[in-house]
């Protein structure tokens, strides 16, 4: 991430470093400093671009960062040495498809595709691998494994293929926690921090390039500060060091639900092209169908369209061919 296109030219901190504190800081330095030499106004993609019209402005990105940099060295554990602040090697990507298993022997024989993988504090890195993510909305709440519900025997084949699909997504969250609290306790540990989707949400979204987007970073700034006493725990006499005017909440109050639906919408195009990941990369194999299908989401999106709307469409479609972000 610290070099990323023209990032690669910028003086700035790539470290080593000795405090995970200045890890969390040097995140949005990179990308204050970019922005001060490359930032631009910029319209939101499709679809943000129907709901938020206009140009914006990088001047208010780049105070919301500011403020990420005054409440970054409160984000992890305060205690020196602190194993959920350790730094962790994290891959990114451990999809089957990435992973060799000796057949005879079931040990892992290999693992490829690290071009992301980075070092981060555990607790920002702590999180279940897409294979073994929890199907259900909420976590359960007991260890147990989990079971057919009654009258299974009496469902329709199509039932039964999708309850034997969900007990499989269900078998393997239960396996992947139990081996973790047998074999990876640390990892378990960071796991079950209560504000730990807060603090990964926050810094992933500090170090994301200006794209026109506010509501994202300052709805995860607004949270941390609202979450601010749990954050800081047993040292309550420090105040929080960001805040926002009354009218910067409403805004907020306004904009963050429509765009999380917008958001939504996008994954669940994502998924109808067959997996296609935020940076847009695609399996090879499910490329030819991809292809077919986002000329179909073309003609749907440009049916009964009105000519602004066409060209908002052209400007910001997330699954047209670009260049690289620079």
């Amino acid at each position: 991430m610290f070099w990323y296109g023209q990032r690669a030219k910028l003086d700035l901190d790539r470290g080593s470093r000795t405090d995970p504190k200045d890890y969390l800081r040097a995140i949005a330095d990179k990308e204050v400093k970019w922005i001060e030499k490359y930032g631009k106004p910029l319209e939101n993609g499709f679809p943000h671009n129907i709901a938020f019209p206009g140009l914006k402005s990088p001047q208010g990105y780049l105070e919301l960062l500011r403020k990420y940099m005054t409440i970054a060295p409160y984000l992890l554990p305060q205690e020196q040495g602190n194993n959920l602040s350790k730094p962790t090697l994290r891959h990114p990507d451990l999809t089957p498809s990435n992973v060799f298993v000796c057949p005879d022997t079931f040990k892992v024989r290999s693992i490829i595709d690290w071009q992301h993988t980075i070092v981060t504090p555990l607790l920002l890195t702590a999180r279940y691998p897409k294979l073994f993510e929890n199907p259900d909305p909420k976590p359960p709440s007991e260890l147990k494994p989990p079971k057919y519900p009654p009258g299974y025997e009496t469902m329709s084949p199509d039932e039964q293929a999708q309850v034997d699909e969900l007990i499989r997504r269900q078998s393997l969250f239960y396996l992947y926690r139990v081996f973790n609290g047998g074999l990876n306790k640390v990892h378990l540990e960071a796991l079950r921090d209560p504000l730990i989707l807060q603090r990964q949400h926050l810094v992933d979204s500090a170090g994301r390039q200006w794209s026109g987007d506010i509501v994202t970073l300052r709805g995860a700034l607004m949270r941390m500060q609202n979450l601010w006493s749990y954050l800081i725990g047993k040292d309550h006499h420090i105040k929080c060091p960001i805040d926002f005017s009354e009218q910067e909440a409403n805004d907020q109050a306004e904009s963050e639900q429509t765009w999380y639906n917008l958001n939504i919408l996008i994954n669940q195009w994502r998924d109808e092209l067959g997996g296609l990941s935020e940076e847009r990369w695609l399996p090879a194999q499910r490329y030819e169908a991809a292809v077919k299908r986002n000329k179909s989401l073309m003609a749907e999106f440009s049916d009964g369209a009105s000519p602004d709307e066409l060209e908002k469409l052209k400007q910001g479609l997330p699954f047209q061919g670009h260049d690289e972000l620079y």
